[in-house]
């Protein structure tokens, strides 16, 4: 049996308008499975599909120099700009790592990622389903100010996401599911900015620091458990030799068709133009 050929989008260093629409172009009819890796060129709030943007200190946004924004997978507030990578995987229907399974399409690719940072030195686990709902379950039962967690996205684990030995999240994962395609997301932060997450939703004095405390112990970027900065280059040749090896996939070097970025386009004006600027 052949190898699954997938296309190598490049590298996009824009706003993060336009790397999510991008991104949304990828759920189309997609016909070559694709992997896409960003990172946004100015600091962004991004919220999840169901949040509001009053749940934000928009003042403080605004001072910070955060563009704000809605994304249209689910979860919770996301920091996007230097020092948070991203990597979104477009599956077409008939690839053969695309999964009807909402929770299980994700276990190859943390799987994948784990792999990745142990050849970068880095030392994690996959978080399996049981772990996750407990970790849901003590959630549901903690105080009020424990659930402002639930704000951040990378304040609660969930099944087959990657964390350090200590149980911190360290790769967050979303997905979308569309007829055409399914689009599995990555990205982690270099350095995990919990008290930035706190001065910018809308707080009170004496719920801020507390969060703080909650968030360090919730989450960890990759610098700080790998005891450098470790560049992009080395985790891109990293994931994606675990992937070629692992699911037995050829990455093609490709770019976006005329149609693909035309759609972004017009996606950027519709649904992803900066809420707040």
């Amino acid at each position: 049996m052949s190898r699954e050929r997938w296309r190598l989008l490049p590298f996009n260093h824009e706003t993060a308008g336009w790397q999510l629409a991008l991104s949304e172009t990828l759920t189309g009819a997609l016909e070559t499975p694709s992997l896409y890796w960003y990172e946004a060129a100015r600091p962004a709030v991004i919220l999840g599909a169901a949040q509001k943007p009053d749940l934000l200190d928009l003042a403080a946004t605004n001072q910070a120099g955060y563009n704000v924004y809605k994304r249209t997978s689910g979860g919770a507030v996301v920091l996007a700009g230097p020092g948070f990578l991203s990597l979104d995987v477009a599956l077409p229907p008939f690839s053969a790592l695309a999964s009807t399974d909402v929770t299980r399409a994700y276990q190859w690719f943390g799987e994948c990622w784990v792999d990745a940072l142990a050849r970068l030195g880095v030392s994690t686990y996959l978080v399996e389903p049981w772990e996750a709902r407990q970790a849901k379950l003590d959630l549901d039962a903690a105080s009020e100010a424990e659930k402002l967690v639930r704000l951040v996205c990378f304040g609660t684990l969930s099944s087959f996401e990657v964390a350090s030995e200590d149980s911190r999240k360290l790769v967050g994962l979303a997905q979308v599911k569309r007829r055409g395609a399914s689009l599995l997301q990555a990205g982690f932060h270099q350095r995990w900015p919990g008290s930035e997450f706190a001065r910018l939703l809308d707080l009170s004095a004496e719920q801020r620091p507390g969060l703080v405390a909650k968030l360090q112990k919730r989450a960890v970027g990759l610098a700080e458990v790998a005891g450098r900065t470790i560049p992009y280059p080395e985790v891109l040749a990293a994931f994606e030799a675990s992937l070629i090896e692992r699911c037995d996939i050829e990455l093609v070097p490709g770019d976006w068709t005329t149609a693909e970025l035309a759609r972004a386009a017009e996606l950027e004006q519709e649904k992803f133009f900066a809420l707040y600027v």
